[in-house]
């Protein structure tokens, strides 16, 4: 039987440039470390996402994958 597991959304921030990639990875890194995690990550905000973003972006979905879980983008 599935058991209903929380969905985390966070807002990304305007501008995804290095320094904020950090922080927003610093922010999320306790729900990508959950079992099983399942998080949507809000782009409606993002004007600008630099390639320290996109890297960013492609470890947290690694973490997610290694836990079995799940991330969606959601407002590209």
């Amino acid at each position: 039987m599935e058991t209903s597991r929380p969905v985390v959304v966070k807002r990304m921030p305007e501008k995804v440039n290095q320094r904020e990639a950090r922080m927003f990875f610093q922010d999320v890194q306790p729900f990508l470390m959950a079992d099983r995690p399942q998080l949507v990550f809000d782009l409606s905000q993002v004007k600008q996402l630099d390639a320290a973003g996109v890297e960013m972006l492609l470890n947290c979905v690694s973490e997610v994958m290694k836990r079995d879980g799940d991330l969606k983008l959601a407002s590209l």
